[in-house]
């Protein structure tokens, strides 16, 4: 019997989106295109937090379904994103993608939707079809934001980019063992929800925190081409920008401490600040 094969990865976006723990099933349907192209049944899907210091979930793959299977089956129709209602897990639904009816697929509002413009999500629909599939599993153990540390013995499941995937036999059976032991289900929250996060909530107030994680605006950076998806909003503001423009700010913060209380201050081209001496 061939030995299952254990991938690793960094869950970048904790939103109980992708993946999707709820509904005593954990699937993977949307992000991760390589994994679903290449995972089968009985392989073991591990998925750290950013700094690979702690586990946020693990299951073991039961079925890897096309999308149009995953939308027509029964047991998953409970996953169908539902963007208007009153229930956050109802809101992150991954299953989001129904058939045309023409071989194609229509994304449904959802969490790849693009809210910004209030239309499909091109690249995230792109990417989430590519490899044609969707990973669930019954049996998983899903921390979210409230997951335990990386035991010393698995610190080679530590990835930067991409995922890890090449494990030797010791190491692949150090990881069934560990996962043998964990309680299965849902055993936290994902980690950008706030603490109350398992009441009701309204489409407006998810929209705005997705959208403090840079996922669902598709906002484009104006000095690099590519869209802001790995960093919260206010983080990549301070740290995308040119740095003739943080070298500006570090001069007019400097010169505004060393001006007396007596200066008052204008707004000069582009929203610079000039000081003024009265």
């Amino acid at each position: 019997m061939q030995q299952p094969r254990v991938f690793s990865y960094v869950v970048a976006h904790d939103t109980g989106f992708a993946p999707n723990p709820f509904h005593d099933w954990c699937t993977l349907g949307c992000c991760k295109p390589k994994i679903r192209a290449t995972a089968n049944p009985g392989d073991l899907v591990i998925g750290l937090s950013r700094r690979c210091e702690r586990i946020v979930y693990a299951f073991r793959v039961e079925e890897a379904l096309t999308f149009a299977e995953y939308w027509e089956d029964p047991r998953f129709r409970r996953k169908r994103a539902n963007w208007d209602s009153p229930s956050r897990i109802e809101q992150v639904g991954d299953n989001a993608y129904e058939p045309d009816g023409r071989g194609g697929f229509e994304q449904h509002r959802s969490m790849h939707w693009n809210h910004a413009r209030d239309r499909e999500g091109t690249f995230n629909k792109r990417r989430d079809l590519r490899p044609g599939k969707v990973l669930v599993g019954r049996v998983f153990t899903y921390f979210g934001g409230e997951g335990p540390e990386l035991p010393g013995d698995l610190n080679f499941l530590r990835v930067g980019r991409a995922h890890k995937c090449r494990f030797n036999g010791p190491q692949v059976k150090s990881c069934l063992e560990w996962f043998a032991s964990l309680l299965r289900g849902l055993q936290g929250r994902p980690t950008i929800w706030p603490e109350q996060a398992m009441e009701p909530c309204t489409p407006d107030s998810l929209t705005a925190l997705c959208g403090r994680a840079g996922l669902s605006t598709q906002t484009r950076c104006p000095l690099k081409r590519g869209r802001v998806t790995s960093h919260l909003r206010p983080e990549w503001e301070r740290t995308h920008r040119s740095p003739c423009a943080r070298k500006l700010e570090q001069h007019q913060n400097k010169h505004l401490m060393e001006s007396p209380r007596s200066a008052t201050q204008t707004t000069g081209p582009r929203g610079s600040i000039i000081s003024k001496r009265e």
